[in-house]
């Protein structure tokens, strides 16, 4: 699997954490299932618990934890972007759980100078 929608494709179902396959290696990522769709999830704020004013670096290579908050980093981004046609959605809950998206037909993340 390379990505969520490829897993949502094989059959599951569930939101959460699953494991794709990335240069020849394995690597977790969050998966948001819907009745149409598997979604990766590129960044999750939830609770204010993880800092995210970081360095470039981090922001380059990723950090949190996919079972809270997290950030999946743009290297491993620019990976699953780079061979496939990809949508974007971008999705915010405020505290009252009132809910807006915004929906993108293509997303890319483009070469390794990512300024």
């Amino acid at each position: 699997f390379l990505d969520c929608h490829d897993l949502w494709m094989s059959g599951h179902r569930e939101s959460g954490v699953y494991t794709i396959v990335r240069d020849m290696a394995t690597k977790p990522i969050y998966c948001n299932m819907t009745s149409s769709a598997g979604w990766t999830v590129l960044q999750r704020r939830r609770d204010g618990t993880q800092d995210f004013d970081r360095e470039w670096a981090e922001y380059k290579n990723g950090f949190g934890s996919l079972y809270g908050e997290f950030w999946l980093g743009l290297d491993d981004i620019r990976y699953m972007t780079h061979g496939r046609s990809y949508s974007l959605m971008v999705m915010i809950e405020d505290w009252k759980g009132n809910t807006k998206y915004a929906m993108y037909d293509q997303f890319v993340v483009f070469g390794q100078n990512f300024v």
